[in-house]
């Protein structure tokens, strides 16, 4: 079932779209037995509607993927907005690669589409590959708009509505009978989840170099989405992070460890490894490869403290 498109317009128009995903709602999102047991289940739904050889069927499992998405929006509330914005925007581009692929191959059609849905069908061992998880079901979500509203690229692009929002708005589901979840399954991905995110931070405790701590009021200006584990109020940066303190902003080279209070966004405390120790000139404390700070720096066991003036 081939779909012929005309993906120039498109292709640029969803390159600037609005639906961005809030990405420090990753770092909390809720990784409950629960949430996770219905999404893997609701993976397979969404798989099994594309697929589907007849219309009775195809329905039938996209009332289901719907009923089960309706349940977690109960579970993780604004949450799930996340979801429906990597959806949409890393689906739609997605979306466009497959076709692009369709057009340059020989290889069949099926095949070229089941490539991109094996994710749907895989238990993850942990969530490291959370926010890519999304983007195929963005593309499945762009395939059954094909079916179900055969014009919905012009009005996607005149909207705000995430991809599945447009689809719910174009189908009339029919009643389903809810399957059942594996919350065991869940747990133990969890747990696996935990404990990796758990070494990850060991191994940056475990780094050889001067230990530097910076306390003081900072707020988050960049991250790499990709690149990032969270635990409690704890974040490890792998490979930047970029912060602001009295209007000055500093890169800093991941690993790095940002410490937080109550939101995720306003820093206390960021902890690195640097293969030089700080220079003081005066009140002014200078950090190679990072900045200049002012503040005092109290020097313990080898480890360094600096806690700003400001």
């Amino acid at each position: 079932m081939p779909y012929a498109q005309d993906l120039g317009a498109f292709a640029q128009g969803v390159a600037f779209q609005h639906r961005n995903a809030n990405e420090l709602q990753l770092l909390q999102y809720p990784f409950t037995a629960d949430n996770i047991a219905t999404r893997l289940m609701e993976r397979k739904y969404l798989l099994k509607a594309v697929f589907a050889e007849n219309e009775v069927d195809r329905l039938y499992n996209l009332s289901t993927f719907i009923t089960l998405r309706e349940q977690r929006k109960q579970l993780i509330a604004d949450y799930l907005h996340y979801e429906l914005g990597v959806e949409s925007n890393e689906g739609t581009a997605t979306y466009v690669e497959l076709q692009a692929n369709i057009s340059s191959s020989d290889l069949p059609y099926v095949y070229l589409l089941a490539q991109y849905g094996e994710s749907l069908a895989t238990i993850p061992e942990n969530f490291r590959t959370f926010r890519a998880s999304c983007y195929n079901v963005g593309l499945y979500l762009c395939l059954l708009l094909d079916m179900y509203a055969p014009q919905w690229k012009s009005e996607y692009e005149s909207t705000s509505l995430s991809l599945y929002e447009l689809l719910t708005k174009h189908v009339t589901t029919v009643s389903v009978h809810e399957p059942s979840i594996d919350v065991a399954l869940a747990k133990a991905i969890i747990e696996n989840d935990q404990q990796t995110r758990l070494a990850q931070f060991a191994n940056f405790h475990a780094l050889k170099g001067h230990r530097i701590s910076i306390v003081g009021h900072f707020s988050l200006s960049g991250l790499d989405p990709m690149n990032v584990t969270y635990v409690t109020n704890q974040t490890l940066h792998k490979h930047f992070v970029k912060v602001k303190h009295d209007g000055e902003e500093y890169f800093i080279k991941g690993p790095v460890v940002i410490q937080s209070e109550e939101q995720i966004w306003s820093i206390e405390q960021i902890h690195l490894v640097s293969p030089i120790e700080p220079k003081v000139s005066g009140s002014e404390i200078e950090i190679e490869g990072v900045g200049t700070f002012h503040g005092t720096l109290c020097v313990d066991n080898g480890r360094y403290t600096i806690t700003l003036s400001l």
